[in-house]
């Protein structure tokens, strides 16, 4: 039981330094004044991939939430009783 506490908290601890990472870096490169398509000659139109990358990054971590919410409530039932035949999903994508 120890292991799965520390096991989830390290996953945990990762989802989240990773999705803190991911927001910095995208800030970064928004406010940074080189871009794939830069604004100062482009104008709006160099506004693209900073509201690109800001999606990817949003669907990123959104995904990444909504994959720790399910694997959790996967192991929840698989922790009641009688729900021995319960399949966990591997890691690994």
């Amino acid at each position: 039981m120890r292991q799965l506490i520390s096991h989830i908290f390290q996953m945990h601890t990762i989802f989240i330094v990773r999705a803190i990472l991911l927001v910095v870096g995208m800030v970064a490169y928004v406010l940074s004044p080189f871009d794939l398509i830069p604004e100062a000659i482009f104008g709006v139109i160099g506004l693209i991939d900073d509201v690109l990358l800001a999606v990817i990054v949003l669907f990123s971590i959104a995904n990444g939430f909504y994959t720790a919410y399910t694997r959790r409530q996967v192991e929840r039932m698989a922790d009641l009783p009688g729900d021995e035949g319960v399949v966990l999903p591997q890691e690994g994508r």
